[in-house]
Protein backbone atom coordinates (compact mmCIF):
# COMPACT_ATOMS: atom_id res chain seq x y z
CA UNK A 1 0.00 0.00 0.00
CA UNK A 2 1.58 3.65 -0.99
CA UNK A 3 2.72 5.71 2.36
CA UNK A 4 0.24 9.24 2.49
CA UNK A 5 2.13 10.05 5.13
CA UNK A 6 4.03 12.28 3.58
CA UNK A 7 0.74 13.93 1.59
CA UNK A 8 -1.17 17.13 2.75
CA UNK A 9 -4.70 17.40 1.62
CA UNK A 10 -5.19 21.31 1.85
CA UNK A 11 -3.42 24.03 1.31
CA UNK A 12 -1.59 25.07 -2.48
CA UNK A 13 0.03 22.86 -5.09
CA UNK A 14 2.41 23.74 -6.89
CA UNK A 15 2.38 23.22 -10.98
CA UNK A 16 3.76 19.62 -12.11
CA UNK A 17 4.03 18.41 -15.44
CA UNK A 18 5.48 14.96 -17.43
CA UNK A 19 6.28 15.04 -21.07
CA UNK A 20 3.23 14.34 -23.29
CA UNK A 21 0.85 15.26 -19.90
CA UNK A 22 0.58 19.03 -19.39
CA UNK A 23 -1.66 20.62 -16.96
CA UNK A 24 -0.96 17.84 -13.98
CA UNK A 25 -0.02 19.35 -10.53
CA UNK A 26 1.34 17.75 -7.30
CA UNK A 27 0.67 18.44 -3.98
CA UNK A 28 3.49 19.68 -1.66
CA UNK A 29 4.82 16.96 0.57
CA UNK A 30 4.64 17.17 4.30
CA UNK A 31 8.58 17.34 4.98
CA UNK A 32 7.99 20.70 2.40
CA UNK A 33 5.31 22.13 4.14
CA UNK A 34 7.07 21.81 7.23
CA UNK A 35 10.20 23.63 5.88
CA UNK A 36 7.87 26.46 4.62
CA UNK A 37 6.10 26.86 8.17
CA UNK A 38 9.92 26.85 9.89
CA UNK A 39 11.09 29.49 7.07
CA UNK A 40 7.48 31.38 8.06
CA UNK A 41 8.59 31.27 12.04
CA UNK A 42 11.72 32.29 11.31
CA UNK A 43 11.04 34.94 9.41
CA UNK A 44 8.33 36.03 11.90
CA UNK A 45 10.66 35.91 14.56
CA UNK A 46 13.40 37.53 13.14
CA UNK A 47 11.16 40.66 13.52
CA UNK A 48 10.06 40.30 17.07
CA UNK A 49 9.63 37.62 20.27
CA UNK A 50 8.52 34.53 19.12
CA UNK A 51 5.45 35.24 22.02
CA UNK A 52 4.59 37.81 19.88
CA UNK A 53 3.28 35.77 17.36
CA UNK A 54 0.27 32.99 17.03
CA UNK A 55 0.00 29.91 15.50
CA UNK A 56 -2.46 31.66 13.31
CA UNK A 57 0.24 34.20 12.44
CA UNK A 58 2.72 31.90 11.68
CA UNK A 59 0.04 29.69 9.47
CA UNK A 60 -0.76 32.51 7.46
CA UNK A 61 2.86 33.28 6.80
CA UNK A 62 3.39 30.11 5.31
CA UNK A 63 0.42 30.06 3.04
CA UNK A 64 -1.03 27.28 5.25
CA UNK A 65 -4.42 26.22 6.90
CA UNK A 66 -4.04 25.73 11.29
CA UNK A 67 -5.30 22.32 10.53
CA UNK A 68 -2.16 21.49 8.18
CA UNK A 69 -0.19 23.22 11.31
CA UNK A 70 -1.37 20.90 13.26
CA UNK A 71 -0.77 18.14 11.20
CA UNK A 72 2.96 18.37 11.31
CA UNK A 73 3.17 20.67 14.69
CA UNK A 74 1.97 20.02 17.88
CA UNK A 75 1.87 23.24 19.07
CA UNK A 76 4.26 26.56 18.92
CA UNK A 77 6.33 24.67 21.57
CA UNK A 78 7.04 22.17 19.30
CA UNK A 79 7.87 24.68 16.85
CA UNK A 80 10.23 26.49 18.49
CA UNK A 81 11.88 23.41 19.71
CA UNK A 82 12.09 22.38 15.75
CA UNK A 83 13.25 25.76 15.19
CA UNK A 84 16.43 25.25 17.48
CA UNK A 85 16.95 22.12 16.13
CA UNK A 86 17.47 23.72 12.53
CA UNK A 87 19.63 26.00 14.17
CA UNK A 88 22.01 23.14 15.57
CA UNK A 89 21.92 21.39 12.13
CA UNK A 90 22.97 24.87 10.27
CA UNK A 91 25.61 25.41 12.90
CA UNK A 92 27.43 22.12 12.32
CA UNK A 93 27.08 22.63 8.23
CA UNK A 94 27.70 26.33 8.33
CA UNK A 95 29.86 27.36 10.98
CA UNK A 96 33.21 25.30 9.95
CA UNK A 97 32.35 24.31 6.41
CA UNK A 98 35.05 26.10 5.06
CA UNK A 99 38.05 25.55 7.55
CA UNK A 100 40.72 24.41 5.92
CA UNK A 101 40.59 25.84 2.79
CA UNK A 102 42.71 27.93 1.45
CA UNK A 103 42.43 31.13 4.16
CA UNK A 104 41.47 29.55 6.79
CA UNK A 105 41.66 32.15 9.60
CA UNK A 106 39.15 34.06 7.37
CA UNK A 107 36.65 30.91 6.73
CA UNK A 108 36.57 30.91 10.60
CA UNK A 109 35.45 33.85 10.54
CA UNK A 110 32.89 34.15 7.93
CA UNK A 111 31.40 30.87 9.69
CA UNK A 112 30.85 32.51 12.90
CA UNK A 113 29.37 35.39 11.54
CA UNK A 114 26.90 32.71 9.39
CA UNK A 115 25.78 31.79 12.36
CA UNK A 116 25.30 34.43 14.73
CA UNK A 117 22.84 35.54 11.67
CA UNK A 118 21.39 32.43 12.05
CA UNK A 119 20.74 32.76 15.92
CA UNK A 120 19.47 36.45 15.30
CA UNK A 121 16.73 35.05 13.07
CA UNK A 122 15.17 33.53 16.48
CA UNK A 123 17.03 35.19 19.38
CA UNK A 124 14.54 34.05 21.83
CA UNK A 125 14.74 30.54 21.14
CA UNK A 126 18.64 30.57 21.41
CA UNK A 127 18.83 32.59 24.47
CA UNK A 128 16.68 30.21 26.23
CA UNK A 129 18.92 27.17 25.19
CA UNK A 130 21.87 28.81 26.46
CA UNK A 131 20.09 29.71 29.77
CA UNK A 132 19.04 26.39 30.65
CA UNK A 133 23.14 26.37 30.79
CA UNK A 134 23.30 24.09 27.74
CA UNK A 135 21.47 20.76 28.78
CA UNK A 136 20.23 18.02 26.54
CA UNK A 137 20.88 16.46 23.43
CA UNK A 138 20.68 19.61 21.04
CA UNK A 139 23.74 21.65 23.35
CA UNK A 140 25.73 19.07 23.57
CA UNK A 141 25.36 17.86 20.06
CA UNK A 142 26.42 21.25 18.79
CA UNK A 143 29.14 21.58 21.05
CA UNK A 144 30.61 18.18 20.36
CA UNK A 145 30.17 19.21 16.61
CA UNK A 146 32.25 22.22 16.91
CA UNK A 147 34.92 20.06 18.52
CA UNK A 148 34.79 17.53 16.06
CA UNK A 149 34.85 20.01 13.26
CA UNK A 150 37.82 21.66 14.24
CA UNK A 151 39.94 18.34 14.77
CA UNK A 152 38.82 17.00 11.51
CA UNK A 153 40.40 19.76 9.67
CA UNK A 154 43.70 19.68 10.91
CA UNK A 155 44.04 16.18 10.18
CA UNK A 156 46.26 14.07 9.87
CA UNK A 157 47.09 15.11 13.31
CA UNK A 158 45.20 13.61 15.60
CA UNK A 159 43.32 15.07 18.73
CA UNK A 160 44.58 15.13 21.82
CA UNK A 161 43.18 15.29 25.75
CA UNK A 162 43.97 18.91 26.20
CA UNK A 163 43.18 19.51 22.67
CA UNK A 164 39.81 18.66 23.29
CA UNK A 165 40.25 20.51 26.73
CA UNK A 166 41.18 23.65 25.02
CA UNK A 167 38.12 23.17 22.17
CA UNK A 168 35.50 23.03 24.81
CA UNK A 169 36.69 25.67 27.00
CA UNK A 170 36.63 28.11 23.39
CA UNK A 171 32.97 26.64 23.16
CA UNK A 172 31.88 27.74 26.32
CA UNK A 173 33.25 30.82 26.07
CA UNK A 174 31.92 31.37 22.66
CA UNK A 175 28.27 30.78 23.88
CA UNK A 176 28.62 34.04 26.28
CA UNK A 177 29.56 35.81 23.47
CA UNK A 178 26.49 34.55 21.38
CA UNK A 179 24.01 35.22 24.70
CA UNK A 180 25.65 38.63 25.29
CA UNK A 181 24.98 39.75 21.82
CA UNK A 182 21.52 38.20 21.41
CA UNK A 183 20.16 39.72 24.56
CA UNK A 184 22.10 43.50 23.62
CA UNK A 185 19.73 42.65 20.26
CA UNK A 186 16.73 41.80 21.78
CA UNK A 187 17.10 44.79 24.17
CA UNK A 188 18.04 47.49 21.11
CA UNK A 189 19.35 46.28 17.73
CA UNK A 190 21.06 49.48 16.78
CA UNK A 191 22.75 49.67 19.82
CA UNK A 192 24.29 46.47 19.59
CA UNK A 193 27.35 45.81 19.03
CA UNK A 194 27.90 44.71 14.62
CA UNK A 195 27.52 40.96 14.01
CA UNK A 196 31.32 41.45 12.31
CA UNK A 197 33.05 42.60 15.70
CA UNK A 198 31.58 39.93 17.71
CA UNK A 199 32.80 36.98 14.89
CA UNK A 200 36.16 38.94 14.91
CA UNK A 201 36.26 39.00 18.57
CA UNK A 202 35.48 35.52 18.68
CA UNK A 203 37.59 34.34 16.13
CA UNK A 204 40.35 35.62 18.02
CA UNK A 205 39.54 34.22 21.11
CA UNK A 206 40.10 30.59 19.56
CA UNK A 207 44.15 31.01 18.92
CA UNK A 208 44.46 32.74 22.38
CA UNK A 209 42.44 29.54 24.52
CA UNK A 210 44.72 27.38 22.62
CA UNK A 211 47.74 28.79 23.54
CA UNK A 212 46.77 29.36 27.18
CA UNK A 213 46.57 25.74 26.98
CA UNK A 214 49.26 24.95 24.54
CA UNK A 215 51.57 26.72 27.33
CA UNK A 216 51.05 24.05 29.51
CA UNK A 217 52.79 20.76 27.98
CA UNK A 218 53.96 20.02 24.36
CA UNK A 219 50.96 19.32 22.34
CA UNK A 220 51.38 18.69 18.22
CA UNK A 221 47.61 19.20 18.06
CA UNK A 222 47.49 22.33 19.70
CA UNK A 223 50.30 23.55 17.26
CA UNK A 224 48.62 22.43 14.71
CA UNK A 225 45.65 24.39 15.38
CA UNK A 226 47.53 27.70 16.11
CA UNK A 227 49.37 27.67 12.79
CA UNK A 228 46.72 26.71 10.54
CA UNK A 229 45.23 29.95 11.88
CA UNK A 230 48.07 32.04 12.33
CA UNK A 231 48.75 31.03 8.66
CA UNK A 232 45.29 32.03 7.34
CA UNK A 233 45.22 35.48 9.77
CA UNK A 234 48.76 36.76 8.07
CA UNK A 235 47.41 36.03 4.55
CA UNK A 236 45.18 38.87 5.11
Amino acid sequence: MKDESEKVDDGPVEPWREPGQPGRRRRLSASRRREDILDAAASLYSDGQSDDYTINDVAKKAGVSRATFYRLFSGLDDLRMAIIGRIAAAFQKRMFSGFGSDNQWEELVVGIREFLRICDAVRSEVIALLDGHGRGSIAEGMRDAIAAEIARRVHPVEETALGRAALRTWVAAAEYQVREWLQARATDKDAAEPVDAVAERMAALLPAVVGAFADTGEDVFLDEVIRVLEDGRQAL
